[in-house]
């Protein structure tokens, strides 16, 4: 109980309203605010610079964003990947990406913006010597396929010889995978301790209380400025609200996509049947209509090449 001015009793009523989740310091939303955000550089400076000091490599003095985070661009922004001028002794371009869904193709991916960056600076006339170095770095919150064989969560690769890996054939790309994953987390003591922070900060932002981040955090200005810069995302609710819109935004291209290729899958599995057997009935029709699995129409259209009668192609879909 209180009172107000006029010494009148006013009960205080606790709000029933429970806090809402943190979102994921991994979320492209997220990603893109902290470090594509103008005045934000010294964050995503430590951040890189954490990657190439684990890998031993000469760290940069500043960076440039050349895709600046647009809140209202973003929304319908389908890839989370910042191209960053970073100052250096070599003047490196980096391309960071962050990716949270297991892609079959990542690593093609990967490799693709990364040549198509190096591409990009060259005109009709200029040298090749020229060029400036690219560097591509990419966070996972998922086990890489193409080399979930390797040891750690930072590994690193360069264009080398097959015989032997200390002859480097050109330092003008190298890619950098950083795996923050579950099975990998047990790991983080290979880690120096500036990049461990950064694999920590991404993997427990959301799950951990803001005391037990701060013994996280606490030795890193950045870091630390990342994590108040993250809270400030997560209590704004506009902030929030943007972060909604662009999640249903991809899920709404997903939906669309996948509706897409089942309605392809479903229009090559009728031609197979009339082909084979002329008029399809109704009822299989309707059947096949029902259906929203993607993988199931790849074992239908075995079945409607190989069946010996419509009727076993309809047993099959009870």
């Amino acid at each position: 109980m209180t009172t107000d001015k006029n010494d009148n009793q006013i009960e205080i009523i606790p709000s029933s309203e429970e806090p809402k989740p943190l979102i994921p310091a991994t979320r492209d939303t997220i990603i893109h605010y902290l470090f594509g955000s103008v005045g934000n550089e010294d964050i995503l400076r430590d951040f890189i610079n954490a990657v190439l000091e684990n890998d031993n490599l000469p760290l940069l003095r500043s960076v440039e964003m050349r895709n600046p985070f647009n809140p209202q661009k973003f929304i319908t922004d389908k890839y989370t990947i910042l191209d960053v001028k970073a100052t250096s002794l070599t003047g490196e371009i980096f391309v960071v990406e962050f990716q949270r869904g297991d892609h079959p193709a990542f690593a093609e991916r990967m490799l693709y913006y990364c040549c198509k960056t190096y591409s990009s600076q060259m005109s009709q006339g200029d040298e090749y010597t020229k060029l400036l170095p690219v560097i591509g770095i990419a966070v996972t919150t998922f086990i890489v396929e193409q080399i979930h064989d390797l040891p750690g969560i930072h590994n690193s690769f360069y264009l080398c010889s097959k015989q032997n890996h200390k002859v480097v054939f050109s330092d003008r790309m190298q890619m950098h995978v950083i795996e923050v994953v579950k099975e990998k987390i047990h790991l983080l003591n290979q880690l120096k301790p500036q990049l461990r922070g950064w694999v920590q900060f991404f993997y427990y932002a959301h799950q951990l209380s803001e005391v037990e981040m701060q013994t996280i955090i606490q030795d890193n200005p950045a870091l630390q400025r990342a994590y108040e810069e993250y809270r400030r995302f997560n209590n704004d609710d506009e902030k929030r609200a943007l972060d909604e819109a662009h999640q249903q935004y991809l899920h709404d291209v997903a939906t669309k996509v996948e509706a897409g290729e089942i309605k392809g899958k479903m229009n090559m599995l009728m031609a197979i049947l009339q082909a084979r057997f002329n008029e399809v009935p109704s009822a299989i029709i309707e059947s096949l209509e029902q259906r929203t699995d993607v993988i199931a129409f790849d074992s239908l259209g075995v079945l409607a090449a190989t069946c010996s009668s419509l009727d076993e192609f309809a047993e099959a879909l009870k």
